[in-house]
């Protein structure tokens, strides 16, 4: 029966094959025939940039988008990728989107098949986009406004490109120096400047129902906080030491357990371990957290809903029922960073002047300095948030990559110092809301003493 069975199959499969075959035979004489007729085909179009799709702009964001690009006195702005290189570029791509007419496949969504190929989306300063993609990837772009044209080869992908941009004198693009964005315009005089300076304008920027979200996520990892120090003070008390992979555990299942979303696992570090910035050990990590110890906590998570934010909080405690005042007196200069970040924005926003990302470190830097720290916190005192941790917007940096970036408003992002040395270290995080005129903190209460623990 079973063998049967598999004979059949084999001459279906067969006859399949055949059938088709004597289609491409028919129809055009051979298979390097049908190879080189799909091949003209696709240059054809590459060549004369056919227009597969257009559609109006109704309701995208475009017209913000072309006026951004003028008043910086661009041509245009270059969006491309390879393999998701550049992630926020699928959360920016949508935005151009008509409403009315998106059929969900604007760009490839979770669970749907990704870009095989390179792909660009180029956006004038005035006039329609247009699309530059691969024929594997045909239709996966179909949702987006403008002209699209096909490429099969980089030869291809640099003669569409530079005949498009012909004419042009500036643009944008993320990495001006790249050689899929810079060969091909190599020697036409076109300028390519970063646009560090607008993806922000449009991603980094909170819908009213976003804020929101990220106020809940906010509040509910304020509570997390103490029931993760309840749940070391217990196990102590019981002689029974948690680990520090135990207490990572503990804390996801308390994410999960109010509805938060998170990419980022729980930061636990005790002991000596908190001298190192962000130390992450794993799940299997059995470090006992006993009494005695500095212990430094980090959440940072999402509402599992569409589009919402993160937002992050960490805090400091030791495992006793009195803090030694040599680990108060260090958490006391953590705690002063962080406020003096905090009342520079505020300052600047009260003024109504803007403020940039690095200058926001420097207030911090001013503070160390006058306390004789001047290296004691070797990283940046703050990051953007976003829908993925670090959000698109300006980084609280003038260490690492310096950010000239302003910070904006309706924008999240955390202020969080460490003071460290080799014995121990410590660390404040708060989450915080930009808002027109106001400068929120999310996470509350904000820490300012180190927690006893066993209290």
């Amino acid at each position: 029966m079973k063998r049967g069975l598999l004979w059949a199959w084999l001459i279906l499969a067969a006859s399949g094959l055949l059938t088709g075959y004597l289609y491409l035979r028919i129809e055009y004489g051979s298979v390097s025939a049908f190879r080189e007729a799909m091949q003209r085909r696709w240059l054809w179009a590459a060549e004369n940039e056919t227009v597969l799709r257009f559609q109006s702009f109704r309701g995208s964001v475009l017209p913000a988008m072309q006026e951004a690009l003028n008043q910086r006195n661009l041509d245009g702005w270059i969006l491309w990728d390879n393999r998701r290189s550049r992630t926020w570029v699928y959360e920016l791509l949508p935005l151009f989107v008509d409403r009315d007419s998106f059929s969900k496949s604007a760009v490839p969504q979770e669970g749907q098949r990704e870009f095989l190929q390179p792909f660009l989306y180029y956006i004038p300063s005035a006039g329609n986009p247009f699309k530059l993609v691969h024929p594997i990837d045909a239709g996966l772009m179909q949702g987006l406004p403008g002209l699209e044209s096909f490429y099969l080869n980089r030869q291809d992908w640099d003669r569409v490109l530079k005949k498009s941009l012909s004419g042009v004198h500036r643009v944008a693009a993320d990495d001006p120096h790249d050689s899929w964005v810079a060969a091909p315009l190599d020697g036409t005089g076109v300028e390519i400047v970063s646009s560090s300076e607008l993806a922000p304008l449009f991603l980094a920027r909170l819908s009213s129902v976003q804020a929101e979200q990220h106020r809940r996520a906010a509040r509910h990892l304020s509570e997390l906080i103490p029931l993760a120090f309840n749940e070391i003070k217990g196990h102590v008390e019981a002689s029974q030491p948690i680990t520090v992979g135990q207490l990572k555990k503990f804390l996801l299942v308390q994410i999960d357990r109010v509805a938060l979303r998170t990419e980022s696992i729980p930061l636990v570090s005790t002991g000596r371990a908190t001298a190192t910035p962000y130390f992450s050990p794993t799940y299997l990590d059995n470090t006992l957290i006993q009494p005695g110890d500095v212990i430094v906590l980090e959440v940072a998570a999402r509402m599992d809903e569409p589009g919402s934010v993160y937002a992050k909080a960490a805090w400091t405690g030791f495992v006793g029922r009195s803090v030694p005042p040599e680990v108060e007196q260090r958490f006391s200069v953590c705690a002063g960073t962080r406020d003096a970040v905090l009342q520079a924005i505020r300052a600047a926003v009260k003024e109504k002047r803007t403020m940039t990302g690095q200058e926001a470190q420097q207030a911090a830097g001013g503070f160390l300095a006058r306390k004789g720290m001047e290296n004691a916190c070797p990283h940046p005192v703050g990051f953007s948030l976003g829908r993925t941790l670090f959000g698109p917007g300006a980084n609280l940096d003038a260490l690492l990559l310096p950010d000239a970036r302003p910070l904006l408003s309706d924008t999240a992002f955390s202020v969080e110092p460490g003071i460290y040395a080799a014995d121990f270290g410590v660390r404040s995080a708060v989450s915080v809301l930009l808002l027109s005129g106001e400068l929120a903190i999310t996470t509350w209460p904000v820490q300012d003493q180190v927690v006893p623990i066993l209290q």
